[in-house]
């Protein structure tokens, strides 16, 4: 910095400025600093107390204050106010204050009773300047430190905006960072205070020991002039570390200190505004939420959010339970959020666009070291850390993870629109970053690689990234593909007629795929056809579910399997047998997949497997009161499909057949397009959530009407996102069956007693469903001619799994709407979109609505609820 007599003195900072010196000043020095200060300067002496004794009159009081302004007055010019107080006197300062209303107070080095002057003009939203030396203030660079949040430098910055010269070099500091963060980027700091003068970002993360020490070096070096502070209140603290750092470095080196009033009256423990980094298509969903000095997450209640952008209020937004909707007017490269009627930026976010770089999504669980030790080129890819857990903090998350280089911290529950659901096991957090990963790529960014937690360790995993597909394949994995011929079923005895009939006609190959084979009379009926194929040279293989089909499992046989197995040209496989005591992946990680695939160019698809509720018809049992529940029927559904969709489900049925020890298949070769637009939907569990990402396909693309039909309780993210389709003017029409099936008035067929608690779960998840304005049907059967007199009316279980959406779109096949089906059990779906196909197979489901009552509210609906809410989501 150049010397007093060489310094040159830039346009004054302020306009008005009430100047605080001691009453033995220099004159000439005062003179000068008053000169670079502002045009408009009064003078405030303050007098010591201690230079009256308290013995002294009114009249002795008042010669000293007279004899300290005439001491300045003669060498001041003439246009300067002059006013002496004392020390103690701080009702003559407040009237002073509140009458001119100086821009800026500025306290000079050795003022008496400093700190308390200094509490009282910022009280008043006056700021303070405390220059360490009293002479000219060129204030040519001028220093900006805030915390590694970065929220902090934006008062500062904004009020420094209107008042700095192109000649003036502003420096934002960023502290408390460790090497290797990132910090704040010059051009986003550009964005966020639309600032056009020199600016520059640098980092100081000062030594535990030598904090002062290290801050002092930093101001020397950088040559500041003014450093820019936001305080709530001087205090002796605040200034004796001021005065600290000034310790030992030369007058014509020291810098001034300005003191900002702090724009919240929040304490220093009281919650501040925490968000994530965004991404997507305008409008754009946003999410904040409060976190405490201790790094625990809370909800955000209020119901208005604050933008800031570019220098400038950008207004409020609506929130509700802490998630906003940003338009493209209100978002911006670099956003600060806001209190309503508060100036205070708390959290600054990004609003990032694809780059063109890959992008390695981190679990936001993974520490810096975890990170480092996998030696991921930060050269060539960028790093995004991902939260899965909603009890994290994003600034938390920031400072932890920015030494690792990650640019961004991202929300899953944001960034996949899920509600933020509480029903999802521990194991979903893999296949939820695996799902926000196919998310980004529908936007463009690709992904090479995912960064999981697995047993504690941190392990890269590489993937193919989707991008240049269509939306759904990205999501679902599903490429458009085509069918022949689609005949729907939903008659019980039409479908065993066709099941039946296909296995009868077939030439060559039978490939049956069931998560159930009953040992009963259809089992056995079922087993018959297919020996007689057997016998007339048909190659049969047959793929169960080890533990539901009772087979290998535990220690049991099923009899007709066992009877199967021995049968030439026959081959029954079991998936996953489960040898001893099972854990939890072993119940729950099951094969649920139905189809029966004949000589490899047709199949049958649906819920059904085998056995009686699937492939009775209701006319065919003589019901009365007296029926156990497990021979009522069951309303369920399927299609009998050919063309280039079955080489599909035969690829399926051969990874399949081959996990379960069996020998490579034949694949067919691809046959031409049909004409029916189709994609099949495979899921594999614990890896992928396909199911769940078709079912909120169509859904959330749905314009005009819905139909859904399961019995399962539905996971919260599809009924938030069916609830969203209601609040949009979607009619939602839901059809669900009962587990324990009854007849007139809740009268219950015998046995499943433990099915009455899964009606009430089930039940439980729609009840918000339909306060939020969807339809939700109990289905019920019309009265057969065979069945006693006291059989009034049938309601039935529902085992099928459909969703019609704006008769364009069909979902129908194996997957359930539940956490088993959408993260445990592997599925396979088929997705129609040919409008023909699908509102003539609507106008087949609509029928059963003529027989369905609304969803029973004879009970209190409150303890239904709680249980849903509460039921364990590993059960189901």
């Amino acid at each position: 910095m150049a010397g007093t007599a060489q310094m040159r003195i830039l346009r004054p900072l302020f306009t008005s400025t009430l100047v605080v010196v001691p009453s033995k000043v220099d004159p000439d020095a005062l003179r000068g600093l008053l000169t670079s200060l502002a045009p408009e300067a009064r003078v405030g002496v303050v007098v010591k107390a201690d230079e009256l004794s308290w013995l002294s009159s009114l009249a002795e009081r008042a010669a000293v204050l007279e004899r300290a302004e005439g001491a300045l007055r003669g060498a001041l010019p003439e246009a300067v106010r002059i006013e002496a107080f004392m020390e103690d006197d701080l009702p003559a300062l407040r009237a002073l204050l509140e009458a001119r209303r100086p821009e800026v107070v500025v306290l000079g080095p050795d003022v008496p009773g400093a700190v308390a002057l200094g509490q009282l003009a910022l009280s008043l939203a006056v700021p303070v300047v405390w220059v360490p030396v009293v002479r000219p203030a060129s204030f040519r660079r001028i220093a900006v430190p805030f915390a590694a949040g970065t929220a902090g430098v934006v008062p500062a910055a904004v009020w420094l905006r209107a008042r700095v010269t192109p000649e003036q070099h502003v420096k934002l500091v960023q502290i408390g960072l460790e090497d290797g963060q990132p910090i704040l980027a010059s051009d986003e700091a550009r964005q966020l205070l639309d600032w056009e003068g020199p600016l520059d970002v640098d980092r100081l993360a000062p030594r535990l020991a030598q904090p002062l020490t290290d801050l002092q070096s930093y101001l020397s070096e950088a040559q500041v002039d003014l450093l820019v502070v936001e305080s709530m209140g001087i205090s002796g603290l605040t200034m004796a570390l001021v005065k600290e750092s000034t310790r030992g470095v030369r007058a014509e080196q020291a810098w001034s200190v300005l003191f900002l009033p702090g724009t919240t009256q929040a304490g220093l423990l009281d919650p501040s505004l925490d968000a994530p980094d965004l991404i997507g298509e305008h409008p754009l969903l946003g999410f904040v939420q409060l976190a405490d000095a201790f790094g625990v997450a809370h909800r955000f209640e209020a119901k208005e959010l604050g933008l800031f952008a570019h220098g400038a209020s950008r207004g409020n937004v609506r929130t509700d339970r802490g998630r906003f909707v940003l338009t493209a007017g209100a978002a911006a490269p670099t956003l600060g959020l806001t209190r309503p009627k508060s100036a205070r930026v708390e959290t600054v976010i990004r609003v990032l666009e694809p780059p063109a770089r890959p992008v390695i999504l981190v679990d936001a669980s993974v520490t810096a070291a975890q990170l480092d030790e996998l030696h991921v080129d930060a050269a060539e890819s960028e790093r995004w850390a991902v939260r899965l857990s909603h009890h994290q903090t994003f600034n938390s998350l920031r400072e932890r993870l920015g030494r690792a280089r990650v640019s961004a911290v991202l929300d899953a529950g944001v960034v996949l629109d899920d509600g933020h659901p509480d029903d999802l096991p521990d194991f979903a957090t893999q296949v939820r970053l695996e799902r926000v990963a196919r998310r980004l790529e529908t936007l463009g960014v690709i992904v090479p690689a995912l960064v999981v937690m697995q047993d504690g360790a941190a392990t890269l995993r590489t993937r193919e990234p989707r991008t240049g597909r269509d939306e759904l394949e990205i999501l679902t994995g599903a490429a458009p593909d085509s069918l022949d011929t689609f005949d729907f079923n939903i008659d019980n005895r039409e479908a065993r007629t066709r099941f039946l009939s296909m296995v009868d006609g077939a030439r060559h190959v039978i490939h049956l795929q069931a998560y159930i084979y009953e040992a009963d009379e259809l089992g056995r009926e079922f087993a018959e056809h297919l020996v007689a194929a057997a016998k007339r040279g048909v190659q049969v293989r047959i793929l169960i579910d080890s533990l539901l089909s009772k087979h290998l499992s535990l220690g049991l046989h099923n009899p007709v399997l066992e009877a199967l197995s021995k049968q030439d040209a026959i081959t029954v496989r079991a998936v996953r047998p489960i040898p001893g005591v099972p854990d939890l992946t072993d119940l729950k990680q099951r094969d649920h997949r139905k189809a029966l695939i004949v000589d490899r160019n047709r199949a049958l698809i649906g819920g059904r497997n085998v056995g009686k509720p699937y492939y009775t018809g209701f006319d065919e049992v003589a019901l009365n009161p007296s029926t156990a529940a497990p021979d009522v029927p069951w309303i369920d559904a399927g299609a009998a499909v050919s063309g280039s969709c079955v080489r599909q489900l035969e690829i399926g049925f051969n990874e399949a057949w081959q996990a379960a020890g069996g020998e490579a298949l034949p694949i067919p070769e691809p046959t031409p397009p049909g004409p029916i637009a189709a994609r099949v939907v495979s899921h594999r569990g614990l890896v992928d959530a396909n199911s769940v990402d078709a079912y909120r396909a169509v859904f959330d693309a749905a314009t005009e009407r819905i139909l859904v039909v399961n019995t399962f309780p539905m996971q919260f993210e599809l009924r938030e996102s069916l609830m969203r389709a209601c609040r949009r003017g979607v009619e939602v029409e839901y059809l669900v069956g009962n587990p324990r099936p009854y007849h007139g008035e809740h009268r219950f067929f015998e046995g499943w007693l433990a099915r009455a608690l899964a009606t009430k779960i089930v039940f439980g998840r729609l009840d918000d469903l339909a306060a939020a304005g969807a339809k939700v049907y109990e289905a019920g059967y019309p009265r057969s001619e065979g069945w006693s007199e006291e059989i009034e009316a049938l309601y039935p279980h529902v085992h099928a799994k459909l969703a019609i959406c704006d008769g364009r779109r069909l979902l129908i096949g194996s997957a359930n709407v539940d956490i088993t089906a959408g993260y445990w059990e592997n599925e396979a779906s088929l997705l129609i979109e040919d409008e023909g196909v699908v509102t003539s197979t609507e106008a087949e489901v609509r029928a059963l609505l003529r027989h369905a009552r609304p969803l029973s509210t004879e009970e209190e609906i409150g303890p239904r609820r709680w249980l849903s809410l509460h039921w364990p989501s590993f059960l189901g």
